[in-house]
């Protein structure tokens, strides 16, 4: 018998209602990010040919991950990138932005939750990783990119230049 999908709320969710349902979501995600980061081997780190850093997040299946570019790495198969997940999470550190997903199942709820990982990648200072700096004159530094995207594509977008667009207001 095939899993009865749970029922949509009728009602769109808000910004200020999730901001409110999850005021430190942001903080949570850099948690997050931070511990998947330091679960990278050191030597992960000593590739000279890293490129950039993409947070997956996918609240249905309880799921969070880094995958590193490389420069030989097609940026639109991040799958078949060399270092592919290489730090998974069991989520313990985002567990109400997982329940806050599961309670409002609404796709405006996943693209707030991204925006948020997407702040908090953000935040990260990636200089104690040997890398370059992420961001110069408040748009993202070339040589190493960070990205943040919606797994299921309904927005089709990488989310730190969203964040970064909207601070420009």
């Amino acid at each position: 018998m095939a899993k009865k999908k749970a029922k949509r709320p009728d009602e769109t969710p808000s910004f200020d209602s999730l901001s409110l349902a999850a005021p430190d979501a942001a903080d949570h995600f850099k948690s997050e990010i931070e511990h998947l980061l330091n679960s990278v081997p050191e030597s992960t780190w000593d590739d000279h040919s890293i490129c950039g850093l993409m947070y997956d997040f996918l609240p249905w299946h309880d799921f969070s991950s880094i995958a590193i570019q490389t420069r030989d790495d097609d940026r639109f198969d991040p799958a078949a990138w060399a270092y592919y997940d290489c730090a998974t999470s069991d989520c313990t550190r985002i567990a109400t932005e997982i329940n806050l997903y599961k309670t409002r199942g609404h796709r405006i709820t996943l693209h707030w939750l991204l925006m948020q990982a997407a702040e908090a990648l953000l935040a990260v200072d990636f200089s104690s990783y040997h890398e370059s700096p992420t961001i110069e004159d408040g748009f993202l530094y070339g040589p190493f990119q960070l990205q943040v995207y919606d797994p299921d594509e309904s927005f089709r977008f990488n989310y730190c230049e969203l964040v970064l667009a909207n601070r420009m207001k």
